[in-house]
């Protein structure tokens, strides 16, 4: 059976229920927190409803946007990256047979060691520039995303600066 696509905000609402009111018990850390669950706001950004987005974001504090990106061109960026980090570092990949290493896809050859940290990513700015990273890392749908969520009348006509006054 194929998976209906959801429409309406009511439709988003009613599968991720408003998070003050579906909270659970979980394991975190040392003991159990309390967590609640995401609220997509997928139906949102389909409706391009900027504002209602921007009220999510300060009251939820973030905006979950299911499949926003093409799930196949984030893994194919994901393996890139994966493998970058493995030629700059290679002590901080599981080594087959490790324990740590699960993995049975030939996508998934690059696994991360356990406990591996300070990997110098963001000192790899080539890394970026790959082009399966970057047709990800700046994708269209990112920029208008940042511009609905990050300027308040993004909706709203954009004018033209004033002219300075000429002196004479």
């Amino acid at each position: 059976m194929g998976r209906r696509k959801r429409k309406s905000r009511d439709e988003d609402e009613a599968i991720a229920p408003n998070p003050s009111s579906a909270s659970f018990r979980m394991l975190g850390g040392t003991g159990t927190i309390t967590a609640r669950f995401m609220r997509d706001s997928g139906a949102l950004w389909r409706d391009r409803d900027d504002a209602a987005l921007r009220a999510r974001l300060a009251d939820d504090g973030y905006v979950l946007l299911r499949r926003a990106l093409d799930p196949a061109a984030v893994r194919a960026a994901a393996r890139c990256v994966l493998r970058a980090l493995r030629r700059a570092r290679p002590e901080a990949f599981a080594r087959d047979g490790d324990a740590s290493s699960s993995s049975s896809s030939p996508d998934d050859d690059d696994v991360l060691a356990v406990g591996a940290r300070g990997l110098g990513l963001l000192s790899m700015p080539e890394v970026a520039q790959l082009p399966k990273v970057r047709d990800v890392l700046e994708h269209p749908s990112l920029f208008a995303l940042a511009d609905a969520l990050l300027r308040p009348d993004a909706g709203a006509a954009v004018s033209a600066p004033a002219e300075a006054p000429s002196t004479v």
